[in-house]
Parts: structure tokens; C-alpha cells; sequence
């Protein structure tokens, strides 16, 4: 908007990260339900929101390797590591054992 001698900016910030929270919870919710594909689902909307989230990746790699999908699983763990994922320990040691099938 432009008056004269002025000029208005008008900003629209939009949050995605508590879309990205709700995504995840549900996620872990699911997990606990032992629902795995509905689980995958919820971790995978979150990441798209938040690609750099180091526990949807480490979820996600849990989940992959339980299904037998040794690649889905070894990137989701090497994402966790690299983005600073407090399981970090255990996912080095699933790595190392899916490395080693």
C-alpha cells in the first residue's frame, strides 16, 4: 500500500512448526499403538515441514529397518546423526549393524 510520501509493507509470517509438532506427536502416538505405517506417515508430513528433524528421522529409521528396507533405514539414521539427534549412540550402532548384513 502506498500513500503519499509513505510506503506501507505489510508481512505475512506464516508458523509451520506447531503443523510439524502435531505431525510428529501423532507419529510417536502411532508407534506406541504399534501402527508403523500410520506412524511413517505422520514423520514423513512432519519432515516435509521441518526437513532437519533429527527424532523423525531416527523414528523413521527404526521403522525402515523393522520392515526389512535397509536403504529407507540407513538414511534416516545417517539424517538423524547429521542433524544432531540426542539418540545418537544407538543410531551409530544401527548403522553399524545394517552396514554389516
Amino acid at each position: 500500500m502506498i500513500r503519499e510520501g509513505e510506503l506501507k509493507i505489510i508481512i505475512l509470517v506464516e508458523e509451520k512448526k506447531p503443523y510439524s509438532y502435531s505431525r510428529k506427536y501423532l507419529g510417536f502416538l502411532y508407534v506406541e499403538r504399534g501402527l508403523k505405517e500410520k506412524a511413517m506417515e505422520e514423520f514423513e508430513e512432519a519432515l516435509k515441514v521441518v526437513p532437519s528433524d533429527s527424532e523423525c528421522h531416527y523414528e523413521l529409521g527404526k521403522i525402515y529397518m523393522t520392515l526389512k528396507n535397509k536403504e529407507k533405514a540407513i538414511h534416516h539414521f545417517e539424517e538423524a546423526i547429521k542433524n544432531g539427534t540426542k539418540n545418537e549412540k544407538e543410531a551409530k550402532a544401527f548403522l553399524k549393524d545394517l552396514r554389516h548384513e
